[in-house]
């Protein structure tokens, strides 16, 4: 089987990858296209060096998966190619080998404000302790296993807060 054909067979591995991610990590939706884009190269390189004689699915499916976690994991840092920092070597010149996204000049941060505000969109404790183990990053599994309340009404509960919050942000 050529690269080609091994690519276009695999493709829904990418789509796979990044919409778990996506649906994990909502916030991130900005960055779908550069999941997508950083999924579908992992794929032709690994279709490149795919032995033979192993499993060729298990295997492209872990290198896009990881591709995509990398993805998102660096997505605050941006990182100079290897091939520039030869080149950059080369020449003599010092090599910083990351920096994060706020040395650039961004919009002051409201996400003290925001925060207040979606808390005025709880009904009770509950929902704030909900709402603040989401903010901390909690997964709603983890939220469930610190407070007994079951995941799928924690996932109805934030569902139900945001759409509070929506109505009053458009009110």
């Amino acid at each position: 089987m050529t690269r080609d054909e091994l690519v276009a067979q695999n493709l829904d591995k990418v789509d796979a990858a990044v919409g778990r991610i996506l649906k994990q990590f909502p916030e991130y939706a900005y960055f779908k296209d550069d999941l997508f884009s950083a999924g579908y190269l992992s794929l032709v390189e690994a279709a490149e060096n795919v032995n033979k004689a192993e499993d060729a699915s298990a295997y492209l499916y872990s290198a896009v998966e990881n591709s995509v976690k990398t993805a998102l994991a660096d997505e605050g840092e941006v990182r100079i190619p290897p091939t520039s920092q030869r080149r950059l070597r080369k020449r003599g010149e010092d090599v910083d080998l990351q920096f994060t996204r706020t040395d650039v000049a961004v919009e002051p941060d409201r996400s003290g404000e925001l925060y207040e505000e979606i808390l005025a969109c709880c009904e009770d404790d509950d929902e704030r302790i909900a709402v603040s183990l989401k903010r901390q990053g909690y997964t709603q599994e983890e939220i469930e296993e610190k407070t007994g309340v079951p995941r799928r009404q924690v996932g109805r509960c934030l569902e139900a807060i945001e759409e509070r919050f929506k109505e009053r942000s458009n009110g």
